[in-house]
């Protein structure tokens, strides 16, 4: 079966590749994390689209059969575009509002959180428009989780200073969900668990995401250039990863196992 390649601006890609490895074990994974430009939440438009745009170029030797851009800045800033170029299908990250919408009563508030960039996007704001859900929805920037994960901090102190700052200016009373709309943010699953109540729902894309991916996929035979291994090839900004990144996406890998 030919390969499919989950990219993200790092380390957060890693969650959707531990979903789709959970559902299918037997997919052919290429893992492209573009490091030397994390963060994609700080940069414009136009720079993700130009970082797309190489990373498809990268990809090309190894003929894979789909892209999953599990990166929720990136689908924002360059899906569309990158949609009317590719032969390929191209499954982007969509935040679990439309699942919170739903499932939480009327009165309840929603929080969505993303990276700032995310936040300023259209698409954003016409899935919560498209929902009706406006006055239901609050945003809040969790922009800083990104950094902490690259550097493989997930529950410092000063990473609970930071979310406990950037929750304060909500009444968790009113909030019926946490939408994390980063796939960064899931490795902190376990640290908003402990400092919200229990009657807020933590809710990601990632399970819809996989889905997704997985009724698009065909079991043709691998062409010339594709990878058969179940085990992932790791790239980091286009080049194969070096042992010590290796190493470090598969201690983000374990750590998942607790999220």
């Amino acid at each position: 079966m030919r390969p499919v390649a989950i990219f993200d601006s790092g380390i957060g890609g890693l969650t959707v590749m531990h979903e789709a490895m959970e559902r299918l074990p037997d997919l052919p994974v290429i893992f492209y994390a573009d490091q030397a430009h994390v963060p994609y939440g700080n940069k414009t438009p136009d720079m993700i689209r130009r970082y797309m745009h190489q990373m498809m170029a990268d990809l090309a030797p190894y003929h894979v059969q789909a892209l999953l851009l599990a990166c929720n800045t990136a689908t924002s800033a360059a899906a569309e575009d990158l949609r009317a170029t590719a032969d390929i299908p191209i499954i982007g990250m969509e935040p679990a509002v439309k699942p919170a919408v739903l499932q939480e009563a009327p009165g309840q508030k929603i929080l969505v959180s993303a990276t700032d960039l995310t936040l300023r996007l259209d698409k954003l704001n016409r899935l919560i428009d498209d929902l009706g859900a406006g006055e239901r929805i609050c945003r809040v920037s969790f922009q800083k989780l990104v950094q902490f994960a690259e550097q493989g901090d997930f529950d410092s102190p000063a990473v609970y200073r930071y979310l406990e700052d950037q929750l304060s200016p909500f009444d968790m009373r009113e909030v019926g969900a946490l939408v994390l709309g980063c796939t960064h943010f899931i490795y902190y699953k376990p640290v908003f668990k402990a400092l919200l109540p229990p009657s807020v729902d933590v809710l990601d894309g990632n399970e819809g995401t996989v889905k997704r991916l997985q009724s698009l996929l065909t079991y043709d035979p691998v062409g010339e250039g594709g990878h058969t291994s179940s085990h992932p090839i790791f790239l980091v900004s286009g080049k194969p990863a070096n042992e010590q990144q290796t190493m470090f996406f598969h201690r983000c890998l374990d750590r998942l196992k607790n999220c």
